[in-house]
């Protein structure tokens, strides 16, 4: 009888979660800027410099940002030559940093370096028109290793486990 009531608990509680789908983003912990289109701008995260210029597509209803991804911690490059996984992200938000659009870029594996940086081109919908002030946030997500020697074979240390360093920062649900 207890199984049969844990699990009536259970089903009641995913239930009453399920509204929870209409929460919104926010990237209040991230650092942003404003969006000032047609000039070079540069936003730095933890690990991450990313230079970018935003611009308003013709048809006014997007935001393109152009540019480029160079990692900047010298402890990280020290060791980690490569980017098992890596996604960046753009976040289009307002001034108290609420998400109002976003996308996320998936890239293959790489090599990872101060002089190899990453380019990117977001698209991102531009809500409400231009009636509000816009902030630009950027997020990752990385898993680090050293580079695989021979590229068919897993990255191992003398251990036979392969050395994984893992980072993100993204935006939170509210």
């Amino acid at each position: 009888m207890t199984f049969k009531k844990t699990l009536c608990t259970v089903i009641l509680l995913a239930c009453s979660l399920a509204p929870l789908g209409c929460t919104t983003s926010s990237v209040r912990h991230l650092a942003r800027l404003p969006v000032i289109q047609n000039q070079e701008q540069t936003l730095s995260t933890r690990y991450w410099t990313f230079r970018f210029s935003t611009a308003q597509t013709l048809t006014g209803d997007r935001l393109t940002i152009t540019g480029s991804a160079v990692p900047d911690r010298t402890d990280l490059l020290a060791w980690g030559t490569w980017t098992r996984t890596l996604k960046l992200a753009a976040y289009l938000c307002d001034d108290q940093g609420t998400v109002l659009s976003r996308q996320l870029l998936p890239y293959p594996p790489r090599p990872l370096g101060p002089n190899i940086p990453v380019p990117f081109e977001f698209s991102l919908e531009l809500p409400y028109g231009n009636d509000i002030p816009l902030c630009l946030s950027f997020g990752y997500s990385m898993e680090v290793t050293r580079k695989p020697e021979n590229p068919d074979a897993e990255n191992s240390s003398e251990s036979g486990m392969e050395e994984v360093f893992f980072a993100s920062q993204k935006a939170l649900l509210q």
